[in-house]
């Protein structure tokens, strides 16, 4: 049967390579660090080359770049909690695990409002609320909130 242990090598590899970025992680290097501007996606540039070079998805390789990077920042130790609306699985939980990846300290509060005072107070280094949605158009309250506080917006992730 080769091909059971040619996808056990091949996980293997994977799971060698996980543990090759998460030494670079513990040791200091990131993304950021090499050169990516604050509050922009430090992946982007490498997903769309490997989407061109490999027979993969740039979506399904991104989710996957961004699942291994909160992999790593969880066992170094680095996780900041991101605060989001709603319960988990909710459309704001969907859209901060898109963003930040399954691995990341996704801390669910019951209001918008909540979600600027985690932020404002430090508690949270992210947030994720919703700005507009398919049934009401924008959010009055997510709006009135970034107008009364000093948070600001550094993404944006569209769910279908």
């Amino acid at each position: 049967m080769a091909v059971p242990e040619t996808l056990d090598s091949i996980d293997r590899q994977l799971v060698h390579l996980l543990s090759e970025r998460l030494k670079l992680v513990k040791s200091g290097v990131s993304k950021e660090s090499v050169g990516a501007t604050a509050g922009q996606s430090p992946r982007l540039p490498v997903e769309q080359k490997l989407a061109a070079d490999f027979e993969l998805p740039a979506e399904s390789l991104a989710q996957w770049l961004r699942h291994a990077a909160s992999i790593c920042e969880r066992e170094a130790g680095l996780r900041e909690p991101v605060v989001f609306l709603g319960p988990i699985y909710s459309y704001s939980y969907l859209a901060a695990a898109k963003h930040f990846g399954m691995a990341a300290d996704l801390v669910p509060v019951t209001t918008i409002s909540a979600a600027f005072d985690e932020l404002v107070r430090g508690q949270a280094k992210f947030g994720v609320v919703p700005i507009e949605n398919s049934t009401d158009g924008r959010v009055v309250d997510t709006l009135g909130m970034f107008a009364r506080s000093p948070v600001q917006i550094c993404g944006e992730v569209l769910l279908p």
